[in-house]
């Protein structure tokens, strides 16, 4: 009974996170097209934008249901989101308002899981930006 509870509660806690994840993307995605479309970018930028808003959040919520730890699943897809920004902000050149949008969103929901996540999922922003710029 015990495992059940505490594999709701993680599910609980993944749900919110999906939705928040959903949210996010949606309006992240209008500022990174915007700058992809100003900057005519080709087409592999576009379609890694389709798969980070269209697929990414369907997959990492179904890994979180299918886990038996929910929370190392939504910590994992949390860091990989962060790099993801990074690579965002590194693809739309710095552009200043879209950054600091992807930038800021990227870095709200890690704060509540305590200081040392909220340096590994930065520093996965960082090495993504630098690895965006080669």
């Amino acid at each position: 009974m015990t495992d059940t509870n505490d594999h709701e509660r993680g599910l609980r806690l993944s749900r919110q996170v999906y939705r928040l994840r959903i949210l996010g993307l949606g309006v992240g995605a209008i500022a990174v097209a915007t700058v992809l479309a100003n900057h005519r970018a080709p087409w592999p930028a576009w379609a890694l934008l389709a798969l980070h808003v269209l697929v990414w959040p369907h997959v990492a919520y179904l890994l979180a249901r299918r886990s038996q730890d929910p929370h190392r699943v939504e910590r994992w897809s949390l860091t990989i989101d962060s790099a993801l920004g990074g690579l965002w902000v590194a693809l739309m050149h710095f552009n200043l308002l879209p950054t600091v949008l992807i930038i800021t969103m990227m870095s709200m929901d890690k704060i509540g899981w305590g200081p040392a996540f909220l340096a590994r999922t930065t520093l996965a922003m960082a090495l993504a930006m630098a690895l965006g710029t080669l």
